[in-house]
């Protein structure tokens, strides 16, 4: 998933003492209300036509989670519409980024940390020159990377945090994703969230169905958003809609559906009518 980094530093210009002070308040007492100025001046956008959905996809009853947050717009738009955002990101520079960012922010939390389907210490792999795709999955073989860095980062289920209530759950991590839901299997089925996950054949081979099996075990309809619509993930197909011959330096120049929804069957009625209609 792709994002545009946010304004400079959390400093929104002017007079230090006196706007400082007002942003200090409005982070602690109306972070909604600031980040939506925010998202408006410093044009926040994810890029992705996705972003759309996050208004009904989300609760504002419910905690968001935002696994792989790198620049963190998805996590500046989930706030709009939660009872607060948890984030997920183990990438060093992304992480001091974030904290930097989103620190004083009420009713936010980071979490600088691989989540897999084990606890303990991993290898990730950064590309010097699009450390967005930095993964800890052996299988993404960061095709096109000339220069790689390597930490270890530590790493977590997503189970171990015993979160609720969750409403929303989106999930980047460049191959890593069946991993993820493995560790997640208990926040799934407690909460039965509402998730938006990235899968592509290119980091995982299999990935799109191994996510979508996972989901059918929790009564939930799949979904992928083709010109506006939200389609049956059954309708998929690799060679159609995941054709890396679309994508230059990682953007869309054709169609290329890397984004899948996923819905409990309790909250299909949240769906508005015209992404189902054909």
């Amino acid at each position: 998933m792709r994002a545009r980094r946010p304004g400079p530093g959390g400093n929104d210009g002017g007079d230090a003492t006196i706007l400082g002070q007002v942003r200090h308040l409005a982070e602690r007492f109306a972070p909604r209300i600031l980040w939506r100025h925010r998202i408006r001046t410093w044009h926040i956008s994810t890029e992705e036509p996705e972003q759309e959905l996050l208004p009904w996809a989300c609760d504002r009853r419910q905690l968001s989670l935002d696994v792989g947050a790198a620049q963190g717009t998805y996590l500046a738009h989930l706030l709009l519409y939660s009872a607060g955002v948890i984030a997920f990101e183990p990438r060093p520079e992304a992480a001091g980024r974030l904290r930097a960012q989103f620190g004083g922010t009420a009713h936010t939390r980071l979490e600088q940390v691989a989540l897999s389907d084990a606890s303990g210490t991993a290898e990730i792999r950064i590309p010097a020159q699009r450390p967005m795709r930095g993964t800890i999955a052996p299988s993404n073989l960061l095709q096109g990377a000339r220069e790689v860095q390597s930490h270890t980062v530590p790493c977590a289920r997503l189970d171990d945090y015993r979160l609720a209530p969750v409403g929303f759950i989106k999930i980047d991590v460049e191959g890593h994703e069946r991993a993820v839901l493995a560790g997640a299997r208990d926040t799934v089925g407690r909460n039965r969230p509402i998730a938006l996950v990235e899968a592509e054949e290119r980091h995982s081979a299999g990935s799109v169905a191994g996510v979508a099996r996972f989901f059918q075990e929790f009564d939930c309809n799949g979904y992928f958003l083709l010109e506006g619509r939200l389609r049956p993930i059954a309708e998929f197909d690799a060679a159609a809609h995941q054709d890396s011959s679309h994508l230059s330096d990682g953007r869309r120049t054709g169609v290329y559906i890397n984004n899948f929804l996923f819905v409990p069957h309790t909250k299909l009625q949240r769906i508005p009518g015209h992404y189902l209609s054909r």
